[in-house]
């Protein structure tokens, strides 16, 4: 029981603040692909960033393709762990708000991702039990299942949410199995091109969502990433912002980028 404390913690205080908790400004290129092999590329932005109270704000901003450009998702999950989304949509100037209950079943915008996913689990939500270690891809790894806390239940005897795959190494996690309501496995996460970005904090610059269930798949390409409070100002996370347009790259926006990174390459 000691060791498999020291692992939870581990976990808390180190994966789960590597991929949520600081303020960052990604570039991201996203592929999805069907059962028939048919894959569409998107480019987009992700901001994110704590609050005081510990409350996580989002926000994805899709580039390209043309059909879906300026469309964007603006999340949260507050300090008790409650996830919410909008999804705000340029051609009709409305943003449309879904609903809290939803945060681990529904996808974004066609993706294999839920707001779950993006904002990762409430620990208290979750009682943790540590199995039998295993080896992905060569590596030692920490296997540890997590079942809803019954205290936030009525089921009497509550399924398996998810099954985590932490590396012994650096304690982070890079396979995450996830598990329907009849304990069947439906989606399955994994982080490769995994990166020290601080001397004790680790990302991975590839991640892809394997949808058993509907055959489908996502995968995450982390382009550019940038910790910066500057570029993730707190008037990004409202309503008025989005309303206003202003988060909506021009062709002009787009030309200057492009000079300033082949200029930069040079």
């Amino acid at each position: 029981m000691q060791k498999c404390n020291q692992v939870r913690r581990s976990c808390t205080s180190i994966s789960n603040v590597t991929n949520f908790s600081l303020t960052i400004f990604e570039e991201q290129t996203m592929i999805l692909m069907d059962r028939a092999g048919n894959r569409e590329t998107r480019k987009l932005r992700r901001y994110s960033r704590i609050a005081e109270n510990g409350a996580l704000n989002y926000l994805l901003v899709f580039d390209t393709p043309s059909e879906i450009q300026g469309v964007a998702i603006l999340g949260s999950r507050n300090p008790s762990g409650i996830n919410g989304s909008s999804t705000y949509l340029p051609a009709l100037k409305k943003i449309f708000k879904s609903g809290l209950e939803d945060s681990s079943r529904s996808y974004l915008l066609g993706t294999d991702f839920s707001v779950e996913n993006l904002t990762g689990e409430f620990m208290s939500d979750f009682k943790y039990l540590r199995i039998e270690d295993r080896k992905i891809d060569r590596v030692n790894c920490y296997v540890i299942d997590a079942y809803p806390n019954p205290e936030h239940t009525d089921v009497a005897a509550p399924r398996l949410r998810h099954r985590h795959f932490m590396r012994k190494d650096n304690y982070f996690i890079i396979r995450t199995d996830y598990f329907d309501h009849l304990g069947r496995l439906s989606k399955c996460q994994t982080h490769r091109d995994i990166i020290d970005v601080s001397g004790t904090m680790w990302r991975g610059d590839m991640i892809l969502m394997d949808n058993k269930r509907e055959q489908h798949k996502t995968l995450i390409k982390i382009d550019r990433r940038i910790f910066s409070r500057d570029y993730v100002p707190t008037e990004l996370f409202t309503k008025d912002w989005l309303l206003s347009n202003r988060h909506i790259k021009t062709i002009h926006d787009m030309l200057i980028e492009n000079a300033s990174r082949l200029t930069t390459t040079d």
